[in-house]
């Protein structure tokens, strides 16, 4: 059923999007501010510690609901509630809608500052040029569909909503927490010392609530980042993508979620053809448009593997 309520998400990304107003993630900036004027006087808030409670309340009580539905009405409505979840846990915003509205807005010919209002809304850049926020936009595309999509199709189909709520709230959580400067701690000449004396106390306690939310993000979006940078090459040029994945691990040296991140925008310029930093006139609107066709055939070779898998376990 899993695959099942992937194509009704799906489809309602693509035919309702009006429906997009109902996702909202404001509740966790919340939920996370009502923990914290409670338990940031405690010595384990600012851990790993912290996180976990902060991630783990929900989880829990989204798995300890699943099971009471499943009592009910021959599962149905665990499996509505399945649907529910994934809807909520995608985006926020419509990645790919967003990046068509860019498109058309150009298109028609819209004035410079709705392009780059609405290219500051896709990637956050602040850029002044209309070129600068296409490259832009188009690096945002192809490393934000992870987060925004891929990341939580995965994790889904792996662990079901409770997967899905999980990678969610760590994206979340990571967004939330002050920006931590990991290089020295995490960078290519870092030495992690796990000395005889380590424990699990000790892992829990060690580091702070934004340097675990970060490390938690980058550990759930590995695998998923690496498949679709794999889908890019499929889709796209397959030998280029596998030379700007090379050189961008080669680079490595940031955290491990920078170095995903890296990885899906080297992959996607790779299979653009686009050669390392191209950016400006050259590449213009039509490397967007080329990064959302891109984005958009590895999803349908996601969702053709996924058929393809079910079938198989239905079969098997």
């Amino acid at each position: 059923m899993a695959i099942v309520s992937v194509l009704l998400v799906l489809l309602a990304e693509w035919g309702a999007p009006e429906l997009e107003r109902l996702r909202r993630h404001d509740w966790y900036v919340r939920y996370h501010a009502w923990l914290e004027q409670r338990l940031a006087e405690r010595a384990f808030w600012d851990s790993p510690l912290g996180l976990l409670l902060v991630l783990g309340v929900p989880v829990i009580l989204l798995i300890v609901l699943q099971s009471l539905l499943a009592l009910v009405l021959f599962g149905l409505p665990v499996f509505l509630l399945a649907v529910a979840v994934l809807f909520l846990t995608l985006g926020p915003a419509n990645l790919l809608r967003q990046a068509r509205d860019y498109i058309q807005a150009d298109e028609q010919e819209a004035e410079a500052e709705t392009r780059l209002a609405q290219a500051s809304e896709i990637s956050g850049s602040h850029s002044e040029d209309v070129e600068e926020a296409n490259a832009d936009v188009r690096d945002a595309i192809l490393g934000q569909a992870n987060d925004r999509l891929f990341g939580v199709l995965f994790w889904f189909m792996l662990l079901g909503p409770a997967g899905a709520l999980l990678y969610r709230l760590a994206v979340e959580a990571h967004a939330y927490s002050a920006p931590v400067d990991t290089e020295s701690e995490y960078g290519e000449n870092a030495v992690v010392e796990d000395g005889p004396g380590s424990s699990l106390t000790d892992a829990l306690t060690r580091g702070s609530f934004a340097e675990a939310a970060e490390r938690l993000h980058g550990i759930l979006a590995w695998i998923p980042a690496r498949l679709l940078a794999l889908a890019y090459a499929l889709t796209g040029s397959f030998e280029d993508t596998l030379v700007a994945w090379r050189d961008q691990l080669d680079r490595a040296g940031a955290s491990l979620y920078d170095n995903t991140l890296a990885v899906l925008v080297a992959a996607g310029r790779g299979a653009l053809r686009l050669e390392p930093g191209q950016n400006g006139p050259q590449c213009g609107i039509r490397s967007v448009h080329s990064a959302l066709k891109l984005v958009e055939r590895s999803l349908i070779v996601w969702v053709v593997l996924l058929a393809l898998m079910t079938l198989v376990g239905w079969v098997v």
